[in-house]
């Protein structure tokens, strides 16, 4: 990242209709070095994102984050 003609992008959807209109424009040939396509977390992966959003959180005895993490099938923590 020295190089001063670099600029990181970065572009993130929670809507899959979204998600493919920027290809459009933005991914004609030469416009980008590498991209990255990741993807939605599992089970663990939400429990974690749930754990780093709520960390500074006043939460209810009855808060159970790992029944939540599996319950959110699909999210990602974008919109959070």
């Amino acid at each position: 990242m020295s190089d001063p003609h670099y600029v990181p992008m970065f572009l993130s959807s929670f809507q899959p209709t979204i998600h493919h209109l920027p290809k459009q424009a933005l991914r004609r040939f030469g416009r980008f070095d590498r991209e990255l396509d990741i993807g939605v977390p599992d089970d663990t992966g939400r429990i974690e994102i749930l754990k780093i959003k709520t960390r500074n959180m006043k939460m209810a005895s009855d808060v159970d984050l790992e029944q939540l993490g599996k319950d959110t099938h699909g999210y990602d923590g974008v919109g959070w």
